[in-house]
């Protein structure tokens, strides 16, 4: 009973933020494999509200694909499948969210240091 609910909101939810999106997905044949590595001790100085918002500052598709994967656990098939895109797409997308994610988390880490030893 759980599945078809939760697919029920998940479509609503892209529906939803596909009409509200101000980009269009485009098609991206080349996708990255590359691992987004953050150092641990950045984990000590961000909290889980903080990282929230960091999600939320994410373009509009990039935040669906990474949702959908991370938080979610859909596969990019159906990633693409729902949303109408490649699955090269898909992976594009979630690299750049996690890309993103990245350099907004060592910003944040950074500026705290400064922070700190003012």
């Amino acid at each position: 009973m759980m599945g078809w609910i939760r697919r029920i909101v998940v479509n609503t939810c892209v529906d939803h933020c596909r009409s509200k999106a101000a980009a269009t997905l485009h098609p991206v044949t080349k996708t990255m494999d590359n691992a987004v590595l953050i150092q641990p001790e950045v984990y000590a100085k961000i909290s889980a509200d903080e990282v929230m918002q960091l999600l939320h500052q994410l373009p509009v598709n990039s935040a669906m694909v990474f949702n959908l994967f991370v938080i979610e656990g859909y596969r990019h098939e159906e990633i693409a499948s729902i949303i109408g895109i490649a699955v090269g797409t898909s992976k594009w997308h979630l690299n750049e969210a996690r890309r993103l994610l990245k350099e907004k988390i060592e910003l944040l880490s950074n500026k705290k240091n400064y922070s700190n030893a003012i």
